[in-house]
This record gives C-alpha cells, structure tokens and sequence, in this order.
C-alpha cells in the first residue's frame, strides 16, 4: 500500500520550534498516521511498534 502524506509542524501547544542545540529555530517535524491502513497492514491499538530512522526513510515494525 502506498499512500502520500505530507510532513507538518508539531502543534504541542507550545513552542512549536527546537530552543537549543544544533536544531534551534527550526520547527519541529511530525507526522501523524490514523486510517484503515493500519488496520489492514496488522496494527491496532496497543500494538507494541519499533520504528527505525535512516537516510531519507522511516520504517515502522510490529513487534513480536
């Protein structure tokens, strides 16, 4: 299943951007995922995930 998405700004009701370190200034990236894919793909609620970052790629697992 493929689905596009488009990556926002986290609204936590505060400062939505990096206050210090090598981030400060930039605003913080979030992505949030509900819908039926998730469902079909296995995922429900209280499912234990391991999600993995790397070069320009974000996997999400299932754990066992």
């Amino acid at each position: 299943m493929n689905r596009p998405m488009t990556i926002t700004y986290a609204a936590d009701g505060r400062n939505n951007k990096y206050t210090s370190g090598i981030y400060a200034g930039e605003q913080k990236p979030m992505l949030r995922i509900t819908n039926r894919f998730l469902i079909k793909s296995g995922f429900k609620v209280g499912s234990k995930i391991n999600v993995q970052y790397g070069n320009k790629i974000i996997i999400i697992t299932k754990k066992s």
